[in-house]
């Protein structure tokens, strides 16, 4: 039974004749990035122009410059003429991104402590950074962010963030938060970023409580294994709530009231001590993330949605 489902998923999914028509099957993704967001999809793919758009919306880690073929360009003129080195030793830290990168792919955290620069863990000599630069093209420099240290309890060697799926329901005629997963980073990981395609752990949210599941994460040979406390850290995950829940729904679903254009985005959050930061959106996000633990299709309102734009029909 393949029914456009990829070997990978039908193994993670557990699917079967009976259960395999509640969920989106891999083939449609390509239809999603032209369909979804009426069209403003590019403000999510972009990480410059999402920054330029969001910033004034929702609280967003600044983009300090930009680099295009090894040259540095501050988008704040406050900076002026600032050594680079010395921006990050202010900073404390800053991450390095491709601005059209995904899946956790290419990104550098370069922080500053204890009169030392760090590179993906490990020291890194003054020199060696300004010839890292020089490398990068299409790049942009974020200011680094302090995760709450709920987080770092749980793993402390990379940011733990939440993946929040948001829809425009045609119905009601306004968003809605359709599912939300805490993604975490372990040893076995080989990734200093939190990403579930590169063997990070994934635990559910309940979206009235802020409540989190036993984490799933990908093992051998596709099979999901399961857990509920971080297999690093002996931190107990299953049943604690994630600190400020409320004010991230709240805060999303107020911005969203204001910007219908959004109607299908995978929004990457970082809760910190204040609050929460969007690190960014994704215009076409990874199904298997929510589906893990929620199916797509067994919501009338997803369902509507895939089926209103022509990206699916029901089996």
């Amino acid at each position: 039974m393949k029914k456009g489902f990829d070997t990978e998923s039908i193994i993670l999914y557990s699917l079967n004749k009976d259960n395999f028509r509640h969920y989106l099957p891999d083939s449609i993704r390509y239809k999603i990035s032209l369909q979804s967001n009426r069209g403003y999809w590019p403000v999510l793919h972009d990480k410059l122009i999402f920054y330029r758009y969001i910033k004034n919306l929702l609280p967003t880690p600044e983009l300090i410059a930009t680099v295009f073929d090894g040259n540095v360009t501050y988008l704040n003129t406050g900076y002026g003429d600032t050594n680079f080195l010395d921006v990050i030793i202010n900073a404390g830290g800053v991450v390095l991104k491709h601005l059209q990168g995904a899946k956790g792919k290419g990104i550098f955290f370069l922080l500053y402590c204890n009169d030392h620069f760090i590179l993906q863990g490990k020291p890194i000599k003054k020199s060696d950074v300004k010839l890292i630069l020089k490398e990068l093209d299409c790049y942009g420099i974020f200011q680094y962010q302090q995760q709450h240290e709920f987080f770092s309890k749980i793993f402390s060697g990379v940011a733990n963030t939440i993946r929040l799926v948001t829809f425009y329901d045609n119905e009601e005629n306004e968003s809605f938060i359709f599912a939300a997963v805490l993604r975490m980073g372990n040893s076995s990981s080989d990734s200093i970023v939190d990403n579930f395609s590169q063997g990070g752990l994934i635990s559910m949210i309940d979206l009235s409580t802020g409540e989190l599941s036993g984490w799933k994460r990908k093992g051998e040979n596709g099979k999901v294994l399961e857990g509920t406390a971080h297999p690093d850290t002996g931190t107990i995950i299953q049943g604690k709530r994630v600190p400020h829940w409320s004010m991230i729904k709240e805060e999303f679903l107020n911005m969203l009231s204001k910007e219908p254009i959004f109607d299908y985005v995978g929004w990457d959050v970082m809760v910190t001590a204040e609050g929460f930061t969007v690190i960014e959106g994704n215009h076409n996000p990874d199904l298997n993330l929510i589906q893990l633990f929620q199916p797509y299709l067994q919501d009338r309102r997803t369902m509507n949605y895939f089926s209103r734009l022509g990206i699916f029909k029901a089996f």
